[in-house]
């Protein structure tokens, strides 16, 4: 089932147009070496930078009342671009994302388009020791993407936690918050501010070589509970590292709900250096 076979048959009746919603959820926690979303409490690195690949397939399909399914975003190939350093317990990090492929009906030509930049912040308030804590914020705005079902489409600030526990060989991990975002609409509901959540199970196969299996899950708090506002994602990969400070990640998500923002299929790959 693709990611949005129950929303194309609950909206067929309330919209004739294609929706105006963001279709990409994910964003990489900017200094975690063994996950791909779910920011770590606290990192032994002062400097990070990353670079990440990712295709998303199908990740918006539109039903017209007539039963006429549009592919309206079929596929996407995007390059993340990020950042960190850290002073003491707080860590600073910028992340730049752009869209280099895009087509379906609503992309009007593979148009290369900048995604959502960002800046985050993390403030460590427990090292994970056994169990870690701190405080996560975000912000950023949309510069252009939103125009392909990408992006937020303006600013947005989210607020959460992170906390942590690791036990021998296998770690943790939830994060958790609030997001205010510009609100969009999906037929007659109004998709805005949502409650996320991402959670990572991690797992140490050697000195070099992490596996993680993750949950994403952002939902709309006046749409609550909605399944076809309620994208919900689960990512699997591997992490090593090859030489000295320079490591390789690479996974596949598949969606588990059928809201907006879960593609049929995501691939992502990456390397990153850290000091």
């Amino acid at each position: 089932m693709t990611a949005l076979a129950v929303w194309l048959a609950t909206t067929a009746a309330a919209q004739e147009q294609p929706p105006e919603v963001n279709a990409e959820h994910y964003r990489p926690a900017v200094d975690a070496h063994d996950a791909f979303a779910t920011a770590p409490t606290s990192s032994n690195a002062s400097t990070h930078a990353r670079a990440e690949a990712i295709w998303l397939h199908d990740p918006l399909r539109h039903r017209a009342a007539d039963g006429t399914i549009t592919r309206t975003l079929a596929e996407a190939i995007g390059l993340n671009l990020s950042a960190a350093g850290s002073i003491g317990p707080l860590r600073l990090g910028v992340t730049a994302p752009a869209w280099l492929i895009t087509t379906g009906a609503a992309t009007q030509g593979s148009i290369t388009v900048l995604g959502d930049p960002s800046i985050d912040l993390r403030l460590s308030l427990l090292e994970p020791s056994p169990v870690g804590l701190a405080l996560l914020a975000r912000g950023g705005t949309s510069l252009g993407a939103d125009a392909r079902q990408l992006g937020a489409g303006g600013p947005f600030a989210e607020v959460g936690l992170a906390a942590e526990v690791g036990a021998g060989r296998i770690a943790l991990r939830l994060n958790g918050g609030y997001r205010a975002t510009p609100s969009q609409a999906l037929g007659e509901r109004s998709l805005d501010d949502q409650a996320w959540l991402r959670a990572a199970s991690i797992l140490d196969v050697g000195e070099t070589t992490h596996l993680s299996v993750e949950l994403l899950g952002d939902l709309p708090v006046v749409a609550a509970f909605d399944p076809t506002t309620f994208p919900v994602e689960v990512i699997g990969g591997v992490h090593t590292h090859v030489a000295e400070g320079i490591a390789l990640r690479g996974g596949v998500g598949a969606p588990i709900g059928v809201g907006v923002g879960t593609p049929a299929l995501r691939v992502v790959a990456g390397v990153s250096w850290h000091d």
